[in-house]
């Protein structure tokens, strides 16, 4: 969905309500819920590891699966530096766990706008009084 699909949809249900009354209460309901894209690049800038930016946007699994990538990493990092400290030379091969993490929140920076449109969307229909 695009920027001018979802705005073409927002406008369209909102001015399909009848009366003011109407109108501002879905306003203030669906402007109190919506999610912002610069906050989630945000949360995914500082706290993708985390999965915080799905957790946001209510899509549990792929947090979830993205904590997990993130734990994963951290551990091999974290692992990767004790081996090569103690000079073990397979250590670096740990420090290969980080990059489904390093992709994953790359990939992210990408899909952002679509995923919280995509959220917005759906609170269009939940938000209708």
């Amino acid at each position: 969905m695009t920027e001018n699909e979802f705005l073409k949809k927002l406008f369209d249900e909102r001015d399909a309500l009848p009366g003011d009354t109407a109108r501002e209460a879905f306003d203030w309901a669906y402007f109190q819920q919506m999610k912002n894209p610069v906050i989630q690049y945000g949360y995914n800038y500082f706290l993708g590891w985390l999965g915080i930016d799905k957790f946001t946007l209510e899509n549990a699994r792929d947090g979830f699966l993205k904590l997990a990538a993130g734990l994963l990493g951290i551990i091999g990092f974290i692992a990767g530096v004790i081996m090569l400290d103690e000079g073990h030379d397979a250590g670096g091969f740990l420090f290969l766990l980080v990059l489904p993490i390093i992709i994953w929140v790359i990939v992210d920076y990408f899909t952002t706008p679509a995923s919280t449109r995509k959220y917005n969307a759906k609170l269009i229909k939940d938000v209708q009084v």
